[in-house]
């Protein structure tokens, strides 16, 4: 039977290497560290070398080696790598500690972090950039000590040069729906989503960018409301409070939204329905007509009752009219 592997013996390795090793074997030791659960393997490795022997020096000099005073559980060591880095990562792992300490527990090592971050971006991999940028953006949406983490993170992506890295990273069968949410917070990345649409390998990655081009903005979930049901017997609910946000490129055409509908993936096509009865516009009956036959009985009650809501409406609408 295969034992799941958590991250323990990864970050026990490169505690090891750390401790006794070369900065060349820390650095191969750290890029076999996926991006999927590295903060805490990196919380695993600063523990254990916070109980490690003290008096023993790390891996030390120039070049690469300084990249792993970033996991010191010093704050002063870390402040001191970060003024020193002026180079491009060695690797995902070691470029995700960085963008971490965008969110330090230690102000100077915020502050040097911003600096060092702008200064190792410049020169590092847009490919490599682009996908450690995207593993943390969901996570720094949680960073409280310093509110401008986030938005460094979202900036780095925003380049000009990192565009094509992140549209293909995002079409790829690893991205997560959860990913697109996050980047489609700001309009810098609008301008992805017809392509996102038709190539993202990911189901979910396509629904959400045909959602949103369907009915025209983006709806993020920024808090929570309590409704009451039954206020006697203290029977409530919570609804969600949306921001949202029109999307600064051409919401869909019906040429496209047609083509949306042969979507192989029953949760497009549902995410089109969704996006077509908040659109509102007189030809989305004539486009939800076309899933009245779908084999999933979710699909095909949503069209039944976008077509009735329809009809209502236009009956409203004839009824005004003669009784002007």
């Amino acid at each position: 039977m295969r034992q799941r592997d958590d991250g323990r013996t990864m970050a026990a390795v490169l505690v090891e290497v750390l401790l006794n090793g070369s900065a060349d074997e820390a650095v191969i030791a750290a890029g076999a560290i996926p991006l999927r659960g590295s903060g805490a393997v990196e919380d695993r490795v600063r523990s254990g070398l916070r109980w490690g022997t003290r008096d023993v020096p790390r891996v030390a000099g120039s070049g690469v080696a300084i990249w792993t005073e970033l996991l010191s559980p010093d704050g002063h060591r870390r402040e001191a790598a970060l003024q020193t880095l002026d180079q491009a990562a060695p690797c995902g792992f070691l470029l995700a500690v960085l963008l971490r300490r965008l969110n330090d527990w230690v102000v100077s090592v915020r502050l040097a972090a911003r600096a060092a971050v702008r200064r190792c971006v410049a020169r590092s991999d847009p490919v490599q950039v682009a996908e450690v940028a995207l593993s943390l953006l969901v996570e720094s949406r949680s960073w409280r000590r310093d509110g401008s983490g986030q938005q460094v993170i979202r900036g780095i992506l925003a380049q000009a040069d990192l565009q094509d890295a992140v549209l293909r990273r995002m079409c790829d069968a690893s991205a997560r729906p959860v990913t697109l949410a996050a980047l489609m917070v700001g309009e810098a990345f609008d301008g992805i989503l017809p392509s996102l649409a038709t190539d993202a390998v990911v189901p979910g990655i396509r629904a959400g960018a045909v959602q949103a081009l369907a009915r025209g903005d983006i709806r993020t979930v920024v808090g929570w409301e309590k409704v009451w049901v039954d206020r006697r017997y203290n029977v409530f609910a919570w609804k969600p409070v949306l921001e949202v946000r029109r999307i600064v490129c051409a919401p869909a055409s019906d040429a496209a939204l047609r083509d949306f509908v042969r979507d192989p993936s029953a949760v497009v096509r549902r995410a089109l329905l969704d996006g077509l009865r908040d659109r509102g516009a007189p030809e989305t009956r004539d486009i939800a007509a076309l899933l009245i036959d779908d084999p999933w009985p979710s699909i095909r009650e949503r069209v039944a009752f976008l077509l009735r809501d329809q009809e209502a409406s236009q009956a409203a609408i004839n009824a005004a009219k003669r009784d002007r």
